[in-house]
């Protein structure tokens, strides 16, 4: 028994000097190491688990000081954060990250300032509001023409199959809130410097991973046998590894069509029921008068192979006060998917025109109604984001495209798997990642698009110019899946939605139960000032 002891006591005790140590050492460099432990804790360092403590030395340098401070000591953590997470924004668009990085820096500013405010009206437990608190802001920076979720803390737990199946409940907001708690909870424990409560931070993180591992372990059980029911359609993804700039280069077009002409031909001979090009496939307007020749190849290329093909190229309509080719810069550009399945005149072709476009890349937000906005110049394209939703028909069922960026928006996925329908539905993301270089950013655009396919319960296939292209069954599983800038095809099985989870019956429920809670936790704060106020 005392040889036992010692082996439960060590641990404890490394810990409990390890937090006396974080205690003691200066707020900035502890902000500065929160900041490191965020950023490495997502892909592709494959160190998740970082995630439930990467916040306590950050809470650690806010304790015990006052709102200012606390915020200046906030936007460090969150620079040392953010540059480590998106420094890939930064070639494409140094102003468009610097704005991302201005607005991400303030969003957390605003957290820390309003958790300092419960802090210093309910003492310590006053902590337990930064959970719900900073759960609230990843839902708020979601919503809108402005929202980035890239940065949401549960897309760190990505790499654990099992444990992410909760997903199909809560959205990733769940998971984001376990983080925070369980950071917030050691937080708590540490700073107490008591041992039982160092203890009981440890069994709740063990209880919590552990039922959350059975539930996920459950889960796919069940589902395994479910998708047995359905009909699988057999998705060809063809990723032409096309350089970024030669790809937007008007003396490469019919050499980057080669490519995938190439690439269908040769993804034919797996038999596919749909072949797949990547987004901006061909980088003109296909549907002018002035390019019908690049039209008319790809026509040619569905004769060769006779199977439907989704080509990614740009679209446009020309606005009423103008009846003139595209290239006069007088029209509605979009970044567009086209539907391939017959010899269809130009202006029966079915077309998917992308809703969520990024912000000061492809567009300035509200520049459609305040004019002035044009003027402003991030390097950014001249798109318009359409309204419209459109699935294409497949002999096995519907198919559900979206573009790039729109993989960040749950509520939008959702949005598609819940149109009406009466066969079932694949969903198919095509995207152009060589924007990103080689950084981190292609693996986590491919990690958080699992998070999808689970909240949806729905298979896809993701065909990636420069990869990551691969195919999610409905538990996030990868079927099969590619590297990064190599070309070649890649054939898998991609399953319908399965069922109808939690997440798409309920949405954002859990995300805003938890907003509920924070403003209780505010409005509470503030009773209690106004309180203190009329005593004094």
């Amino acid at each position: 028994m005392p040889a036992m002891k010692r082996i439960l006591i060590k641990p404890v005790s490394l810990l409990y000097d390890f937090g006396y140590r974080l205690v003691t050492l200066p707020e900035n460099r502890l902000s500065i190491l929160s900041g490191v432990l965020l950023f490495i804790a997502f892909p592709p360092f494959g160190v998740g688990w970082v995630i439930f403590v990467s916040l306590i030395p950050f809470l650690i340098a806010i304790q015990g000081k006052s709102w200012s401070e606390n915020f200046r000591v906030s936007i460090l953590s969150s620079v040392v954060f953010y540059i480590g997470l998106l420094y890939w924004i930064i070639p494409i668009t140094l102003s468009g990250f610097l704005a991302t990085l201005l607005a991400l820096c303030v969003y957390t500013g605003i957290v820390v300032i309003l958790t300092t405010l419960c802090r210093n009206r309910f003492g310590e437990i006053g902590w337990l509001s930064f959970p719900f608190l900073y759960g609230s802001m990843e839902w708020l920076r979601s919503l809108g023409i402005m929202g980035f979720p890239w940065a949401n803390l549960g897309y760190a737990l990505g790499e654990y199959n099992s444990l992410i199946q909760i997903a199909a409940v809560t959205g990733v907001g769940g998971l984001s809130f376990w983080i925070l708690l369980t950071n917030t909870l050691g937080f708590l424990a540490i700073i107490r410097r008591d041992t039982r409560l160092i203890i009981g931070w440890g069994i709740f993180l063990i209880i919590t991973l552990s039922g959350l591992s059975l539930f996920g372990s459950m889960e796919k059980n069940r589902l395994h046998e479910v998708m047995e029911k359905f009909p699988e359609m057999r998705v060809s993804l063809t990723q032409g590894n096309v350089d970024q700039d030669e790809k937007w280069s008007e003396d490469f077009l019919h050499s980057n069509l080669d490519i995938y002409e190439r690439l269908s031909r040769i993804a034919d001979r797996q038999d596919p029921d749909l072949i797949v090009w990547p987004e901006t496939a061909v980088t003109c307007y296909i549907t002018s008068p002035s390019r019908r020749e690049f039209l008319l190849r790809i026509f040619d290329v569905y004769r060769q192979v006779q199977t439907p093909i989704i080509c990614g190229s740009l679209d446009y309509k020309i606005k009423p006060e103008f009846q003139q080719d595209p290239y006069s810069r007088r029209y509605h550009a979009y970044s567009s998917a086209f539907y391939f399945d017959s010899e269809r005149p130009t202006f029966g072709l079915p077309r998917y025109h992308k809703n969520r476009l990024v912000p000061f890349a492809e567009w300035i937000p509200l520049s459609d109604r305040i004019p002035i906005l044009k003027k402003l110049q991030f390097g950014q394209g001249d798109f318009t984001p359409d309204t419209h939703i459109q699935l294409f028909t497949h002999p096995k069922g519907y198919i559900g495209i979206f573009i790039c960026f729109e993989s960040v928006f749950p509520r939008y996925l959702r949005k598609i798997v819940n149109i009406k329908r009466d066969k079932p539905l694949y969903l198919i993301n095509v995207t152009n990642d060589a924007w990103f270089g080689r950084s981190s950013a292609p693996f986590q655009h491919a990690s958080l698009v699992k998070f999808r396919a689970i909240e949806t319960r729905t298979g896809l296939g993701r065909s990636a110019n420069t990869g990551i292209s691969l195919i999610y069954n409905p538990l996030g599983e990868i079927d099969i899946g590619s590297g990064i800038f190599h070309e070649g095809t890649f054939t898998g099985q991609v399953y319908p939605n399965i069922e109808e989870s939690f997440f798409l019956k309920h949405g954002d429920l859990f995300d805003q139960s938890i907003f509920g809670i924070a403003i209780f936790w505010l409005l509470s704060a503030g009773i209690a000032s106004l309180a203190m106020t009329n005593n004094e």
